[in-house]
């Protein structure tokens, strides 16, 4: 049995189809066809069966999956472990976040205080792509605001937000210090991506308020701007307000008044999240003890 043999073995299983494979590893289909062949004729099963236009892993397959796949990864592993080994001054720190601005801050002090590690930041939206990058060693931690299964991946909480309302200093409750989301029928919310408007919107329809939000953006300062001419008013989760307060001009600050919002259900925890079956680095763990500390800094800051 060869390694080439399991890594086209792993990429047909992931892809169930030999050209898809084939292109996947840039090699020609006939080549994948010979190799898994030769890998089966070897172990004295079928690996595969044909399902429809594509095929499947068959019962012996399955088994051999979990296998290959942990042959792989940890050889990965002790690759980037020994190649850490030889030369220590240089190291290697991946992160998946939703959204930069979460560590922005974070990033650019770390990067500078280490100018011989390699960091990498990637967005990453959906809990299936998080996996998949942990799983395959292409990150060292995500974050993420739920927690991913607890018999592969370890998962921390940093941060239990609330939102708040932003208010013209003309608007009707600029006077006021707290809100209920049933008062806001009628106004033109508007919000960022970052801020989940996916679950706050679930939340306004769970009470009952069917609002449409009149905006959607990705730009502090462009929301920020939208409140201070009063344009609409905007729910922001308190990153969002930790960030704002530190980039907006103090000049548009004192036209936002910030609102509590008395509805115990808008909160949400954003968490930390790595493999529990890969190799880390010590730049990576020492940038997680960082993390931690600028959240706990975060958390003092707002009050929590």
């Amino acid at each position: 049995m060869e390694l080439l043999q399991i890594e086209y073995f792993l990429t047909v299983a992931r892809t169930e189809n030999m050209t898809a494979a084939a292109n996947s590893l840039h090699v020609a289909q006939s080549s994948v066809s010979r190799c898994i062949s030769r890998l089966e004729e070897s172990l004295g099963v079928p690996l595969f069966e044909r399902s429809g236009r594509g095929i499947v892993l068959s019962d012996y397959g399955r088994e051999f999956y979990k296998r290959a796949e942990t042959i792989m990864r940890e050889l990965s592993d002790g690759e980037r472990q020994l190649k850490e080994m030889r030369d220590q001054q240089i190291g290697r720190v991946s992160i998946g976040t939703s959204e930069a601005r979460q560590i922005n801050q974070l990033m650019i002090q770390y990067v500078e205080e280490h100018p011989n590690v390699l960091f990498r930041q990637r967005r990453v939206y959906q809990s299936e792509e998080v996996k998949a990058l942990l799983d395959q060693g292409a990150l060292d931690y995500a974050l993420t605001f739920e927690p991913l299964p607890a018999a592969e991946y370890e998962w921390t909480p940093l941060i239990t937000e609330q939102y708040y309302l932003l208010v013209s200093a003309q608007h009707p409750f600029a006077d006021r210090e707290t809100v209920a989301l049933k008062e806001l029928g009628g106004q033109r919310i508007i919000l960022n991506d970052s801020d989940s408007p996916e679950y706050v919107d679930h939340q306004l329809r769970e009470l009952g308020i069917d609002q449409p939000f009149a905006f959607i953006g990705d730009e502090y300062e462009v929301l920020g701007s939208m409140v201070e001419r009063n344009a609409g008013v905007a729910m922001i989760s308190a990153l969002g307000l930790y960030d704002l307060r530190k980039n907006l001009p103090m000049q548009m600050l004192a036209q936002i008044r910030v609102l509590s919002i008395e509805d115990a259900c808008l909160h949400r925890t954003l968490g930390i999240v790595s493999s529990k079956r890969h190799y880390t680095s010590q730049a990576a763990k020492e940038f997680y003890g960082k993390l931690v500390s600028y959240f706990k800094l975060v958390n003092s800051e707002l009050g929590y």
